[in-house]
């Protein structure tokens, strides 16, 4: 598999064209979802998906499942979308 994006992933769009899903990471208990980009810039919205991870932790509106606070990170992962199933 050939991989066009080379460049670094600091956004969502760019976790999207370098085929990598993203960690979401609840900075208040460590509580972890891997999720795919494609359906993350589905719920934010494309004005969201080209900010910078750390712009984005302020925007998002995302609530932890497990102690219900707003506070949250977001890692791409290393390996491809194919590898992770």
């Amino acid at each position: 598999m050939v991989r066009r994006f080379t460049g670094p992933i600091g956004s969502l769009n760019d976790a999207w064209k370098a085929q990598r899903v993203v960690w979401v990471v609840c900075l208040d208990c460590g509580h972890t979802a891997r999720l795919d980009p494609r359906t993350l810039i589905s719920r934010l919205g494309q004005e969201l998906s080209d900010l910078p991870f750390d712009q984005l932790e302020r925007r998002a509106r995302f609530t932890c499942r497990r102690c219900r606070r707003r506070r949250v990170g977001f890692l791409p992962h290393y390996l491809p979308w194919g590898a992770l199933r």
